[in-house]
């Protein structure tokens, strides 16, 4: 009976633990909690769940943001800046905003562990698979080396203060679409944003699919489901 116990809930756990839910910003509408590279949120490695969403391009490992952002409460225009942070063994990486209905007009950009612009896209046409309209930014795929990360969304125009510097390679999305752009040499350590303030409370998701997301939990197969649910029909059949 322990055994079957152990058994089940060893399996169960495992399932439920890969079958991550969107992690919610955490930042409160009307404040700029998260809005520098010291104070992102963090997007834990748990949070990764082999992709089986269609709305998302191929099998990566995939963590869903569910944020919100766009015009500040205080009437500034498309101030809030929302920064979040993952890490990564190294891989293949692209980042998605999914809105249906559309939100509100997005801008990414990808900083590496010093603070340095690699990356930024503000529209992706044609329109991929889970958006209403090309507005929603898509950037990627890029290929990041093992360390830690920072992907920020912005309202249109609030560029990142570094998209003007270093040299710009168009990237493409897994369908060969254009997917914005890399940038080489950019400003060393220049983070900011021309304008930064409190959250406008707009809703977005965003899909962050990592190659090496670090510490990403597979998601169980068929059989492991099957074998869970044995367990806990043995379980009940003794009791």
């Amino acid at each position: 009976m322990r055994a079957s116990t152990f058994t089940a809930a060893t399996l169960l756990f495992a399932a439920s633990a890969a079958l991550a839910g969107p992690v919610s910003e955490t930042e409160v509408v009307g404040f700029a909690t998260n809005n520098t590279i010291g104070t992102a949120q963090a997007i834990p490695g748990g949070a990764f769940t082999t992709n089986i969403d269609p709305d998302v391009f191929g099998s990566l490992p995939t963590a869903t943001m569910s944020g919100h952002g766009g015009p500040s409460s205080d009437g500034t225009a498309g101030s809030d800046v929302d920064f979040f942070s993952f890490a990564t063994t190294g891989g293949i990486a692209y980042f998605d905003i999914d809105n249906d209905p559309f939100a509100f007009d997005t801008i990414l950009s990808l900083f590496d562990s010093t603070g340095t612009l690699i990356g930024y896209d503000d529209d992706s046409f044609p329109e991929d698979p889970g958006t209403a309209f090309g507005f929603d930014s898509f950037l990627g795929s890029i290929t990041l080396p093992a360390g830690t990360y920072f992907i920020t969304v912005s309202t249109f125009a609030n560029f990142a203060s570094a998209s003007g510097t270093g040299v710009n390679t168009s990237l493409f999305r897994p369908d060969a679409a254009f997917g914005g752009e890399s940038v080489a040499g950019a400003t060393p350590g220049d983070s900011s944003f021309p304008v930064s303030g409190t959250d406008g409370g707009i809703g977005y998701t965003l899909e962050i699919s990592v190659e090496g997301a670090a510490h990403f939990i597979p998601l169980p197969s068929a059989g492991l489901m099957g074998l869970a649910g044995m367990g806990l029909v043995t379980l009940r059949r003794r009791r």
